[in-house]
């Protein structure tokens, strides 16, 4: 027994001492796969001995598997679509032990043939026409046959390139257009791209030698060569106005021998301390066009009488219900009164943003009520907002022939409360309105008019009035400037509307209203002592220094080429609309009476373009159109830099304009576009097309000499041109 254990152990043992270590394997059948660009799967199949592990190099492709035993034959690799143009590849690894092989996975790009663009209209004169295209494939041309005795293309060989140079026969001896059509084909599959030609007729045969006087109108809309002679050193630019407001236009064809340049300015970014507007959309659309309310109001019988809402006399502590422009009630109480020129302040502040007790972020005081309140009305004369903007645009509310609006008074009526119960005092704020919905009569079957709080009145942001200034509030301080300035802007809005549309009986234009209301702060800037639109320090004469941020005319200097006089209903255009408005405004009024012309174009009996017409008449324009008038406007832009400029297109004079009306003097200070940043935008390419009642400012060429021309070719019959040499 003891002898056959010992030869068994015997014989394990040599077994044992007899196996050797087994040496790991991988046999793999490819070393590369190439595969197509589109999203494809391949297999690799391979050999070992052992377990195994696959990784791939790039996330497009993928693993089916990625360990296994030694029993696996084959793993499936998939590869997604290669849209890129370009070829790309991934590396497959296996490894067993300490062995590792790799498998390359090439995939092809994706085929490409993308245009820059893919019509143009050229001259009719003979030339070379430029194609800039991206291609990763090789490429034909194909003209069709009856395009051929005008377009050639003469290809070394079928290669990629960057750009086709096609040889455009003249087209002189018809005043029409041809069109054909070229195709860009892929040589090896039926990819292809089109790009079509439109050629004008025969070259204009009118030249128009220009002087050398600084401003020159170009008052034709065929085709014609501007030629100038004798230039030293000079720049040129081309002012095109688009007399059309409701449609866009296409500029010319615009030929010399200037070179082309990119864009000399980009629109830059415009940030002010907060996103700031005064009004809201739904109470701007109302203020402008309340005459369904006018007729709605004539035939309803439940508008109650004014003097049966209104029984208690108003005095400091009296407390009411006011409706906000929601017509949410707010508990508010009258915090001061102050009674001059015949007229009644009353400044009410809600319950909720009142003194320390109020749960709001900032509250207001009666130090600030004291210290606000005389800026809009005081005793004596030529000091407080009221006589200065009665006097220059006329009275907020007289008498009417409606019986639904609030009787004639003497009262006005300022609430501080908080716009929109937000609590903000960052971001997107309103920093008042005006709601003529308070002009009328409550009328408790109307959803808009049984919140009318039947006053003359106006609302400004209590808890933004009551920011302080680390710890302290001063009237002096930035925010409550903003707030005098706001009271002269919505103070202009309430005498608009009773000017324009309960006297003259007159649907207002957003933007006209706008800019008088902007313009009225211009105007009292020196008066009051706050900035205003103009950005420049309000005792500054003089167009200030260079780099100016502040003020409205940043953002138009980056949107200088938009509609004057469109009021955009979009949220993201609200600065621009109170920029370009406030810029074209500012420039009317130096330019045309000041004061004088803001009264007159309140209180004409005209609405768009036809009250700025006629204002600017009654002040010396002697404009035939408001065309002529967009014209001196772009004009003015580009020489804004210059305080000599002949009298209608000047920004810049230096110092104060000034303007006399009844004994009060107002001053506006100059204005030099190019002081801000950033400065205007002017072209160096000309765009195709043109916004309505707007324009283009572009520049022909800089430090000219000699003999210059330019051929303008499809001028557009609402297209006006304006050459200033400067």
């Amino acid at each position: 027994m003891r002898k056959n254990i010992i030869l068994i152990l015997s014989l394990f043992l040599l077994m044992f001492s007899c196996k050797k270590d087994e040496v790991p394997s991988i046999i793999i059948n490819s070393q590369e796969i190439n595969i197509s660009n589109a999203r494809s799967s391949e297999i690799i199949s391979f050999t070992t001995n052992m377990s195994w592990t696959a990784t791939s190099s790039e996330n497009w492709c993928t693993l089916s598997q990625t360990s296994g035993d030694n029993s696996t034959k084959s793993i499936t690799i998939v590869a997604a679509t290669n849209d890129t143009y370009d070829d790309r590849s991934a590396t497959v690894t296996i490894k067993v032990e300490g062995l590792t092989k790799t498998i390359k996975i090439n995939q092809s790009q994706g085929d490409a043939i993308i245009l820059s663009n893919k019509s143009q209209k050229i001259s009719g004169e003979s030339q070379t026409l430029e194609i800039e295209l991206q291609t990763n494939i090789e490429v034909e041309v194909i003209i069709p046959e009856a395009a051929k005795s005008w377009v050639s293309y003469t290809p070394t060989r079928a290669l990629r390139t960057e750009k086709l140079l096609l040889q455009i026969e003249a087209n002189d001896e018809s005043f029409d257009e041809r069109t054909t059509k070229i195709y860009i084909k892929n040589v090896a599959t039926t990819l292809q791209e089109t790009f079509t030609i439109i050629q004008r007729g025969a070259l204009a045969s009118t030249i128009i030698v220009g002087t050398s006087n600084s401003i020159q109108h170009i008052d034709i809309t065929k085709d014609f060569i501007f030629q100038l002679n004798n230039l030293v050193d000079k720049e040129v630019f081309f002012v095109f106005s688009n007399t059309n407001q409701n449609n866009s236009i296409e500029l010319p064809m615009l030929q010399s021998d200037v070179q082309s340049r990119s864009n000399s300015v980009t629109s830059a970014p415009y940030s002010e301390p907060s996103f700031i507007v005064s009004g809201k959309p739904a109470i701007t659309k109302f203020n402008n066009n309340p005459g369904k309310q006018f007729i709605k109001g004539a035939s309803k019988p439940l508008y109650q009488k004014h003097s049966a809402l209104h029984p208690v006399k108003l005095e400091v502590g009296t407390s009411e219900d006011f409706f906000d422009d929601e017509g949410n009630a707010v508990k508010s109480t009258v915090r001061k009164v102050i009674s001059a020129h015949g007229k009644n302040l009353y400044m009410w502040v809600a319950d909720n943003c009142w003194g320390p007790d109020s749960k709001k972020t900032y509250h207001v005081t009666q130090t600030m009520i004291d210290a606000f309140a005389p800026k809009f009305l005081n005793e004596g004369a030529d000091n407080d907002i009221y006589e200065w903007v009665t006097n220059a645009a006329g009275a907020p509310w007289g008498a009417t022939s409606y019986k639904y609006l609030i009787p004639e008074t003497d009262d006005i009526h300022i609430w501080l409360t908080d716009i929109d119960d937000d609590n903000k005092t960052t971001g997107t704020i309103t920093l008042g309105y005006y709601y003529a919905r308070d002009n009328f009569i409550k009328n408790l079957n109307d959803d808009l008019l049984k919140g009318s709080n039947e006053k003359l009145m106006f609302t400004l942001d209590a808890v933004l009035f009551g920011q302080t200034n680390k710890g302290s509030w001063n009237v002096t301080d930035y925010w409550p400037q903003e707030f005098i300035s706001t009271l002269a802007h919505e103070f202009t809005h309430m005498i608009y509307f009773y000017q324009k549309e309960v006297i003259k009986n007159k649907n207002s234009n957003t933007a006209i209203n706008e800019m008088s209301a902007q313009c009225i702060e211009d105007l009292v800037a020196s008066k009051i002592m706050a900035n205003g639109p103009r950005g420049v320090p309000y005792g500054t004469p003089n167009s200030g220094n260079s780099g100016i941020k502040n003020g409205r005319i940043p953002l138009f200097n980056s949107n200088n080429d938009f509609n004057l006089l469109d009021w955009s209903s979009n949220e993201n255009e609200s600065l621009i609309n109170y920029s370009k408005t406030y810029t074209f405004g500012a420039f009317l009024m130096r330019n045309y009476g000041g004061a004088k012309l803001i009264r007159e174009l309140i209180q004409n009996n005209a609405t768009g373009t036809a009250s700025i017409v006629n204002a600017v008449n009654a002040n010396g324009g002697a404009v035939q159109n408001y065309g002529e008038i967009l014209q001196r406007f772009g004009v003015a832009n580009l020489l804004s830099n210059q305080t000599a400029v002949k009298a209608g297109y000047s920004f810049n004079n230096g110092g104060w304009s000034t303007s006399t009306i009844n004994g009060i003097t107002y001053e506006l200070g100059s204005i030099n576009l190019y002081n801000y940043s950033p400065i205007p935008n002017i072209y160096n390419i000309l765009p195709k097309t043109q916004k309505p009642g707007s324009n283009i400012l572009y520049r022909a060429g800089s430090n000219m000499n000699g003999k210059q021309e330019w051929q303008f070719n499809g001028m557009s019959s609402d297209s006006r041109l304006t050459v200033v040499i400067k």
